[in-house]
């Protein structure tokens, strides 16, 4: 990962933590004077969040992984960190070809930095059939490459 995003994402994970409105990091010339984004930033990166999550509640490997970056990083509390779009495709076949488990996510945070990055911050839920369940927190770092908005870290971290 290069050293931008590593900034912007750090930026942005306390950003989150702290509850900063997206208005607030805005610099100025990306704001309409009163502080809201000009160019409606956030209202892109909602619907790519739901298209991903979409997709993954379908199963569908190849529309999820359309929203990686190449560069993608996957932190899962229960295992290693996979770097790189397609090692991450091949962590996820197990979990899409099982159908005896239901998901669901809560969006609570949502911050854009200058329409090139962004996080957002979800409780998540995930139940199996056979009655392990796991609570934890999303969060998803965005980056905004020739006009899309694509995931650069998915990261889980447990609830206790």
């Amino acid at each position: 990962m290069t050293r931008k995003y590593r900034v912007g994402v750090l930026a942005l994970a306390l950003a989150a933590v702290l509850g900063v409105p997206s208005t607030a990091i805005a610099t100025a010339d990306e704001t309409d004077g009163g502080g809201a984004l000009a160019n409606g930033c956030e209202h892109e990166v909602r619907p790519t969040v739901a298209a991903f999550d979409a997709a993954f509640f379908a199963r569908d490997l190849d529309a999820f992984m359309d929203y990686y970056d190449e560069e993608g990083i996957l932190i899962s509390p229960s295992g290693p960190v996979i770097t790189g779009k397609e090692t991450i495709r091949e962590a996820r076949v197990g979990l899409f070809n099982r159908f005896d488990w239901t998901a669901s996510f809560t969006e609570f945070a949502v911050v854009v930095e200058g329409c090139k990055t962004a996080a957002v911050v979800s409780d998540g839920h995930i139940e199996f059939a056979s009655g392990f369940t796991s609570d934890f927190v999303n969060t998803l770092t965005l980056v905004r490459k020739h006009g899309r908005w694509l995931v650069l870290v998915d990261q889980s971290t447990r609830k206790v």
